[in-house]
């Protein structure tokens, strides 16, 4: 990108902020926009309910997995030049999820819409780092955060829309004006790729097909446990292919030179800190998400505009706190807005699990929703941000892809033990099993305010990892912009 002095360096940085926002909220807005047609779906093929439920969890399986060899990817052959690719991926494959004749066709363009969406978060994130000053770089990632949440949150009403007045293949026409917008972004600033490191590209294929198997299996099991003996056969497959592919994916790991995340980033309690912290926010925002309207239909027989403005006041506000809390870490640390926002979601799930029934007000449950979105956003700029200044510049997005892998990950479980619990008509009628999901959603908001501790108090990297791998930038450090 140009250097300050040859162009406007506040407005160059917006429109990359832009771009950015434009790529990188594609994945969480095809991730949900599809629940709502999942019923139409399963009709139009004519497949089991087990069957068209993949069409979600293989999207978010491919997003856990490919978002670590997503960010060392572009660390080794340049950032937005992955960056710009994988938007035109993700554009072709929307457009070959628009026409696939078949099921098995659509789940394979939506598991590529979900890999080359992957690999553009940890990108986006790295390209902010290395073009954003180290004192702007909390409230950068608050925004990017705030974009990514609520697209996730209020892309089922989207989708919801589009269906009223079409087919759901429309839907995955909404991808063409963000692709659109952001490589037009992309070509104003005609950015040019910092020097990079020419190594060759390794992966470690063995170890990224086990861990992908081990999610499989995980999510399989989750959701068959049903009581019923017709399941015995897939119990103990999943449970066999399970135990198999742990084994392998911990062997390769520990042997492996290039392991499918970066692990040694673990050892920095600050940055193991700031991922296990977003894991459980990003678990409690998808199942607080995927509940809300069975509460509300089923439990309630309340309508889907119940339910969506229920989840605009959980969006709305993770929108409004995201870049506050990026801003104040910048300046008080990264930290205390973890912690503030930590406690603030504990606290609200504590009071909405002893308030909780089948009758509960709905301004109630909106107050809730309210002060949970501010919790659950007051970190998320902060969060993200602190794991990234873990280590040097040039690893940015092995970082934020590992970071950011674990965040999806929160998704999986949180979905899969939804559909554990929920796992049947009768059950969705019932007040218990939405008490036990509130109540494993506060012992993850009470982990995450703890893992929240671990993160450095300050805003511009730490030196409590004493490693050759790790920076800090100082004020005196230039931005790129």
């Amino acid at each position: 990108m140009t250097p300050p002095s040859q162009g406007n360096t506040r407005s160059r940085r917006w429109l990359l902020i832009f771009a950015v926002c434009m790529g990188t909220t594609l994945a969480p807005l095809n991730s949900t926009m599809i629940a709502l047609a999942l019923p139409v779906i399963r009709d139009q093929f004519q497949i089991s309910h087990a069957a068209v439920a993949w069409l979600a969890m293989s999207y978010l399986i491919a997003m856990v997995v490919v978002q670590p060899i997503g960010g060392r990817l572009g660390d080794q052959i340049g950032r937005a030049r992955v960056f710009r690719a994988c938007m035109i991926g993700f554009l072709a494959a929307s457009l070959a999820a628009t026409v696939a004749p078949t099921f098995p066709l659509l789940v394979l363009s939506r598991t590529v819409q979900a890999s080359v969406g992957a690999m553009m978060i940890p990108n986006g994130l790295a390209l902010l780092r290395e073009n954003v000053a180290p004192n702007e770089v909390g409230h950068m990632t608050g925004i990017l955060s705030a974009a990514s949440s609520v697209t996730a949150a209020l892309s089922p009403l989207l989708g919801a829309a589009i269906m009223a007045f079409g087919s759901w293949r429309l839907t995955f026409l909404t991808n063409v004006p963000f692709v659109v917008l952001g490589l037009a972004a992309f070509a104003v600033l005609s950015y040019e790729e910092p020097r990079v490191d020419k190594k060759p590209t390794r992966f470690d294929l063995l170890g990224t097909l086990s861990f992908t198997t081990l999610l499989v299996c995980g999510t399989v099991l989750a959701n068959s446990l049903r009581g019923g003996s017709e399941d015995a056969r897939v119990v103990t497959g999943a449970a066999v292919g399970l135990l198999v592919s742990g084994v392998v994916f911990l062997y390769r790991q520990i042997l492996s030179d290039k392991p499918v995340a970066e692990w040694s980033l673990f050892r920095n309690a600050s940055f193991a800190g700031a991922a296990v912290y977003v894991l459980c926010n990003n678990l409690i925002m998808y199942t607080t998400t995927l509940m809300v309207p069975f509460f509300v239909k089923d439990l309630r027989g309340g309508s889907s505009f119940t339910a969506g403005a229920l989840l605009f006041a959980l969006s709305a506000l993770m929108a409004l706190a995201a870049p506050i809390g990026g801003r104040v870490s910048d300046s008080a640390g990264r930290r205390f807005p973890v912690l503030l926002g930590g406690a603030l979601t504990a606290g609200t799930l504590v009071v909405l699990l002893l308030v909780i029934r089948a009758d509960t007000p709905i301004v109630v449950m909106a107050i809730a929703l309210a002060s949970m979105g501010f919790g659950l956003g007051l970190g998320l700029g902060s969060a993200p941000a602190a794991a990234i200044e873990a280590v040097q510049l040039d690893r940015s997005g092995a970082a934020a892809g590992t970071n950011f892998m674990m965040r999806w990950l929160g998704a999986v479980i949180g979905v899969a033990f939804l559909g554990s619990v929920l796992n049947s008509d009768k059950a969705s009628e019932e007040i218990g099993p939405f008490t036990l999901v509130i109540a494993v959603m506060t012992g993850a908001a009470f982990l995450a305010t703890f893992s929240g501790a671990l993160i450095s108090g300050r805003s511009r990297g730490w030196r409590s990892w004493r490693s050759p791998e790790t920076v800090v930038l100082s004020a005196s450090d230039e931005p790129v912009l």
